[in-house]
């Protein structure tokens, strides 16, 4: 199994020198990273291209992905990336009932489609309050009944255990659905 770091983790540092962070991360052994709350300037795509490390995937919300898909889609082609990971549910469908989860879901299956089409996978990353039930449905049940394929499933096992999901069952129902690096 490979891993990948994502860089949220490590956001502050990579604000201040993102070469040392980079440099930092393939000294920890780490080949990949998943791109996330690193500013894809033109210095800094640079950067990440000469550190060698792969890049597994984009983390981002959806609204900025819809803001400009095409300069997404460079961002991919640049770094040699073939995913954009959808890094939360929008406020509404976090907030609110099925209607704004629904309207998230339509926007998610609508820019999919753009996305696949370019070579691209669009991945959901989840946190622990999909697990929650609004209106009597689970929203991650939800999320796999209406997501349309081929938008895959990026999981995180502390979202999961914060949530009380055993990670094996929810790698069963999730199937092949189911992104890894």
């Amino acid at each position: 199994m490979r891993l990948a770091l994502e860089t949220y983790t490590v956001a502050k540092q990579a604000k201040k020198d993102l070469k040392k962070t980079l440099d930092d991360i393939k000294a920890l052994g780490f080949r990949a990273v998943e791109l996330s709350k690193i500013p894809l300037t033109d210095k800094n795509v640079a950067l990440i291209q000469k550190s060698n490390l792969h890049v597994s995937g984009i983390m981002l919300p959806l609204s900025e992905i819809q803001k400009n898909p095409e300069l997404w889609i460079k961002h991919c082609k640049d770094l040699r990336c073939s995913r954009l990971v959808v890094s939360r549910l929008s406020i509404p469908a976090i907030v609110g009932g099925l209607v704004a989860l629904r309207k998230f879901i339509a926007q998610m299956n609508q820019i999919s489609i753009l996305l696949h089409g370019r070579g691209i996978t669009l991945c959901f990353h989840h946190h622990a309050w999909e697990f929650i039930t609004v209106e009597g449905k689970v929203r991650m049940d939800v999320l796999l009944n209406e997501l349309r394929l081929p938008i895959k499933i990026i999981s995180d096992v502390f979202w999961l255990t914060y949530a009380h999901i055993d990670p094996q069952t929810f790698y069963r129902q999730v199937g092949l659905r189911l992104e890894g690096f």
